[in-house]
């Protein structure tokens, strides 16, 4: 008899037990569902009979980290709602709102609203603003649209229909920032330079996703060939330069080389891109290097002469 995964296991658990658990409907056979007795939930996926714990009795993220969270959208946050997020710390709320066409969309409370405070006499409330972000997944829980403030209707329409695409053609398709401002206008690819204190913020992101995977590389089966994280600076999906940092292994015990690339995308053309290698080195060191400072300068100094060269028109074939 073949064994069981240990999500249709706990799919099985739960189900058996329904007074142990309070089950909410999400749509297209899915389902959020809390333990009555503790503070952890769970994501359910009534046509697979799967489950998985996505918080857990200290509310702590369980099936998500740091690199599914659309980091370079924190720094402007205050104080808690930013730690919170870099802890995955879901004290507050963390709920799946909803699925359509098999795609969730989840929403995590940072912050609460300040009233969060108050009594029942609606004193000791305090001046907070609520701070949530959200994020769209499959009906297994996989990110593909990653954690970020979304509370524009029209951007989170815009992201649900990036998700289908995401969904049917992961090999095809990349994730691309809509979001205003975390991007630059297409009209100013050829002037980064401008625009360096944005970069600086991208850049500073995707070097924390980046490290995240390769401080837990056990938990992330999919970088298992490799660990790649990209953020595109454009926010659009027809024309984009999208930034990529690549920890290839050697083949060699526990080495890696970093390598550093700006694509070009156009619908209609060829993509174009520049692709600089930063040395070998082994998980540890590679991701020490997204700590240090001095190489977001570094990494900026590089884009900034591939979108020249890029651009130019002298781009070697």
């Amino acid at each position: 008899m073949p064994v069981k995964s240990f999500a249709k296991q706990l799919f099985e658990e739960i189900i058996a037990d329904p007074k142990k658990y309070i089950q909410l409907d999400k749509k297209d056979r899915m389902a959020q569902t809390y333990q009555n007795d503790s503070n952890q939930s769970f994501l359910l996926n009534k046509k697979e009979k799967e489950a998985w714990r996505i918080v857990d009795n200290d509310y702590n993220l369980t099936m998500w980290d740091l690199s599914d969270v659309e980091v370079a959208s924190l720094f402007n946050m205050p104080e808690e709602a930013r730690s919170n997020a870099m802890q995955t710390y879901a004290r507050y709320s963390l709920r799946v709102d909803h699925y359509a066409d098999g795609v969730g969309l989840v929403s995590w409370t940072l912050q609460p609203d300040g009233q969060y405070w108050a009594d029942s006499d609606g004193f000791g409330g305090t001046n907070d603003v609520e701070y949530t972000v959200y994020a769209y997944i499959d009906t297994k829980g996989r990110i593909l649209i990653p954690f970020q403030p979304m509370e524009d209707y029209d951007l989170r329409k815009r992201y649900h229909a990036q998700a289908l695409k995401l969904m049917e053609k992961p090999d095809e398709t990349f994730y691309i920032c809509l979001a205003p401002e975390l991007t630059i206008p297409t009209t100013e690819n050829t002037n980064l330079a401008a625009h360096s204190d944005l970069l600086s913020k991208l850049i500073r992101g995707a070097m924390i996703r980046f490290a995240t995977i390769a401080n837990n590389l056990d938990a992330h089966p999919e970088h298992s060939d490799g660990i790649a994280i990209s953020t595109s600076f454009n926010p659009d999906e027809k024309e984009y330069l999208l930034f990529s940092l690549f920890g290839e292994p050697t083949g060699e015990d526990d080495q890696y080389e970093l390598k550093v690339a700006l694509g070009y995308f156009k619908e209609g053309q060829d993509p174009q891109g520049c692709l600089t290698p930063f040395g070998k080195m082994s998980l540890d060191v590679l991701a020490d290097a997204m700590t240090i400072e001095a190489n977001v300068d570094l990494f900026i100094n590089e884009i900034i002469n591939s979108a020249d060269l890029i651009f130019s028109g002298k781009l070697p074939q």
